[in-house]
C-alpha cells in the first residue's frame, strides 16, 4: 500500500476523481435539496469521476514521459 501511495500519478488520478464525485454530490444537494448516498458512489452524472481520473492519469504520465514518448 505505501508503494501505491507514493506513486504521484496515481495520487493525482485518484485525487481528480474524489473531487468529481464531490462536486457532483454538492450539485445534487443544490439541485434536489436533499443528500443522495448513491451519488457519492454511483456511476454516471456530471463531472464525470471516470473521466477526471483518466484525464489526470494521461496528463501526469504526459508529463512525466514526455508528449513524444510511445508510452
Amino acid at each position: 500500500m505505501g508503494v501505491l501511495l507514493r506513486n504521484d500519478i496515481l495520487v493525482c488520478a485518484f485525487v481528480a476523481w474524489a473531487v468529481a464525485q464531490t462536486i457532483k454530490v454538492i450539485i445534487h444537494m443544490l439541485v434536489m435539496k436533499r443528500f443522495d448516498w448513491r451519488r457519492a458512489f454511483g456511476m454516471g452524472g456530471m463531472p464525470s469521476s471516470h473521466t477526471s481520473f483518466l484525464v489526470a492519469l494521461t496528463v501526469m504520465v504526459a508529463m512525466r514521459e514526455g508528449m513524444d514518448s510511445t508510452i
